[in-house]
């Protein structure tokens, strides 16, 4: 591995920290913190300083130490993580991924129809243990439930096959001006990170990582732009 491959290993390690470990799965097991729900996370972190620690020496030695549980006094001479394909969950991998892309797309959708936490909200899911993490990323209390259609306030649904959900708001007036701003600053990111992606001296030579949340936000970008155009 030469010094670049080297950077970008570690590049691709954090991003999987911050964007997978801290942004959703810490979050996703508030919901659920049982005695094995920690002792999970646990041997993640551990598994996750080990690998961190060939790039950040010191810094992940402190933070070993300070770990109430361990099974060597430095992580010098800790077991490094070894591959287990008992540990490899395809079929839940997939499903999960597909319930996050189902949460940022609602998130946007309640974002640019101006839905707020005190909004109405009619949902169904196909899948019963799917229900708490759907309702705790989405912020969807008993006291925003309700069961039936109201036909003198705005509806927006989104459904995919594991959720159908439907929010009920009262719209507000349209500030015409202001979305006509927010589509063209829109569109004029989409333009800008098109041509950087299309860059091929920038794919090749920018961090994996970097480029793959280009990608991403493009997409997120375009999704949002095209609800604006609907609007």
């Amino acid at each position: 591995m030469n010094k670049y491959e080297f950077h970008n290993a570690g590049n691709e390690l954090y991003a999987f920290v911050w964007n997978d470990f801290c942004d959703w799965y810490i979050e996703l097991t508030k919901t659920n913190m049982t005695d094995n729900t920690k002792a999970i996370l646990l041997t993640t972190l551990t598994d996750i300083l080990n690998l961190l620690h060939l790039f950040m020496l010191f810094v992940i030695e402190e933070i070993y130490s300070m770990l109430s549980i361990k099974d060597s006094s430095s992580i010098m001479i800790d077991a490094y993580p070894e591959y287990d394909k008992l540990l490899v969950f395809k079929e839940e991998t997939e499903e999960l991924e597909h319930v996050l892309e189902d949460i940022v797309v609602i998130r946007n959708l309640k974002a640019s129809n101006k839905i707020t936490k005190d909004a109405l909200v009619n949902f169904e899911c196909s899948r019963e243990e799917l229900i708490n993490i759907y309702a705790s990323q989405l912020k969807i209390t008993d006291a925003n439930l309700c069961s039936d259609d109201f036909d003198n306030m705005v509806n927006c649904n989104y459904k995919s096959p594991y959720i159908n959900i439907t929010y009920f708001f009262e719209r507000e007036e349209v500030d015409t001006k202001a979305i006509e701003e927010e589509i063209f600053k829109l569109e004029q990111s989409v333009l800008r990170r098109e041509n950087l992606l299309a860059n091929e001296n920038y794919v090749n030579k920018a961090p994996a990582n970097i480029v793959e949340l280009d990608r991403k936000k493009l997409a997120e970008e375009k999704k949002i732009n095209k609800l604006k155009r609907a609007d």
